[in-house]
């Protein structure tokens, strides 16, 4: 199936790539809302398993628990209905959201955070970043997006169609009514408290993120989570990048992914090691190799 990766007005959109009965990867993105910056992971996963990338609509308004059911809904017409869930960021709340709602015809065998969170450990920068009242369009937010993609180009991997990504992730951020869309998801987060879905939470619970996010303090979300959550599985650093895990490091990010989803049902920790790259994926350049910090229970 052809990939649309931008988002639209008033509907979740899904697609699917990659071997029908291999095992299912669904993706729900950060604030942004599309799938514009998962090219680099898609090509190196959609070789071995199934992918469903969904995209969030601009003019939902009917809260998280709203936009999980609207994900849920277009995940069964897809024909979806088991799968990782993997979260990057703001889907993170999504996922919880989800786990909430079962069940509701979809069956979460494992979740995957990539840069994601429970409670935001920092509310007041969520609001900062938001806008006031919400619903505005944030000075902050746009000119987060127009930094973007001048510190992009010197941080992460090179895959082929890097660039490419970057300009339409900044061409979607300047349509109408995007930036007002991620004010609302930034509101989202703080009118929800998904503590008691994550302290309920069995599934395998996975942790990957950059050593250097200042965007979702980790090392919060992981004490949060050792303390609180069932399902949590020890976490994964990557110190040569940030908060933006899966485009900077899709080479590191899908082996990390591929281990997991290769060990099937077992709960302990991998073991991953981020120097082992993804099958295929071209060699970093010497001295630029990731380290990791694994914690455990």
């Amino acid at each position: 199936m052809s990939v649309h990766d931008t988002a639209s007005d008033r509907e979740v959109r899904c697609t699917v790539s990659g071997p029908e009965n291999a095992a299912t990867v669904v993706y729900l993105p950060g604030l942004h809302g599309d799938c514009t910056l998962f090219g680099g992971l898609r090509a190196r996963l959609a070789v071995r398993f199934r992918i469903v990338e969904v995209a969030y609509p601009r003019d939902q308004d009917d809260g998280l628990d709203g936009l999980a059911t609207a994900v849920i809904r277009t995940l069964q017409e897809a024909g979806i209905r088991r799968g990782t869930l993997l979260a990057e960021s703001f889907g993170s709340q999504v996922a919880w959201a989800i786990l909430r709602a079962a069940p509701t015809g979809f069956q979460a065998e494992r979740l995957c955070l990539a840069g994601g969170f429970v409670s935001h450990p920092w509310p007041w920068a969520v609001r900062l970043t938001g806008g006031f009242p919400f619903g505005t369009a944030s000075p902050l937010l746009a000119a987060m997006v127009l930094l973007f993609p001048r510190i992009a180009p010197w941080i992460g991997e090179s895959w082929v169609g890097r660039r490419e990504a970057i300009r339409r992730f900044v061409a979607e951020r300047r349509r109408n009514g995007d930036r007002l869309a991620m004010s609302r998801r930034l509101r989202m987060i703080l009118d929800e408290d998904l503590r008691p879905t994550a302290a309920n939470t069995s599934i395998p619970v996975h942790q990957l993120s950059g050593f250097w996010d200042l965007v979702v303090p980790w090392w919060s979300v992981d004490r949060w989570l050792r303390s609180h959550c069932p399902g949590r599985i020890g976490p994964c650093r990557l110190v040569n990048t940030d908060h933006a895990v899966l485009f900077n490091r899709p080479a590191v990010a899908a082996a990390w992914l591929a281990e997991i989803l290769d060990a099937g049902g077992l709960r302990e920790n991998t073991g991953f090691t981020p120097n082992r790259l993804a099958s295929g994926s071209s060699p970093r350049s010497p001295g630029n190799e990731p380290e990791h910090v694994k914690g455990h229970r």
